[in-house]
């Protein structure tokens, strides 16, 4: 898995295709919410903490997937705190 920090609040996850497979984890399962890709997402989120110290603190999170990723799952996940920031998200996605 590799995390890069976009901005303060937005973050790239690469997940790429043996992790993926080890996981269990497909493009449809994460768009499905399994538990594969909700356990999957927690422990990207864990690591981003301790990697590059992106804390949620309590903020909501919005995720877009990255489709032209070809070597696995590409995520990028962006904090929201109001739904301003939300409606601005899903506009730049």
């Amino acid at each position: 898995m590799k995390i890069e920090r976009i901005n303060a609040n937005k973050i790239k996850v690469l997940i790429d295709d043996d992790e993926a497979r080890e996981w269990n984890i497909t493009p449809k399962k994460i768009t499905q919410n399994t538990p594969e890709a909700q356990q999957m997402f927690r422990r990207a989120i864990n690591v981003a903490k301790e990697s590059i110290d992106f804390s949620i603190d309590g903020a909501k999170l919005f995720v877009e997937t990255i489709p032209f990723y070809t070597d696995g799952i590409g995520m990028l996940i962006t904090k929201v705190y109001n739904d301003n920031e939300l409606k601005e998200a899903v506009n730049n996605c």
